[in-house]
């Protein structure tokens, strides 16, 4: 498929990335995006769940598919270790994409602090 030369960018709905814990020397998941909206960066934790194990889907229903036994191991996991920054951070200038950073960087210095915090 050809792209059309019109498209000069990608837009994105949000901005995703895995929070490895261990890389973190333990801070939890929570914690840490506590730390990045404490600095003005908007983040969540996106789904807590996959989709699947919804109440709704927990139900037998007409698809012959029991819910119940589904285990999608790296989906559960993403759940687990996924951060979301939203779109309206995104849609700001080079200077917001900058503090972004600058907050990172500030959570990554003061890591240790957050453990007890």
């Amino acid at each position: 498929m050809k792209n059309d030369a019109r498209v000069t960018r990608r837009g994105y709905h949000m901005y995703i990335f895995r929070f490895v814990r261990e890389m973190w020397e333990g801070i939890d998941r929570n914690r840490f995006i506590e730390a990045l909206n404490a600095e003005g960066i908007p983040s969540s934790i996106g789904y807590p769940n996959p989709l699947y194990k919804n109440p709704l889907f927990q139900k037998p229903g007409r698809s012959g598919i029991d819910y119940r036994e589904v285990h999608c191991a790296k989906t559960e996991q993403i759940c687990e270790e996924a951060c979301w920054i939203p779109h309206t951070a995104l849609l700001a200038e080079k200077s917001d994409m900058d503090d972004i950073v600058t907050a990172l960087t500030k959570v990554w210095t003061e890591r240790k602090t957050l453990i007890n915090g």
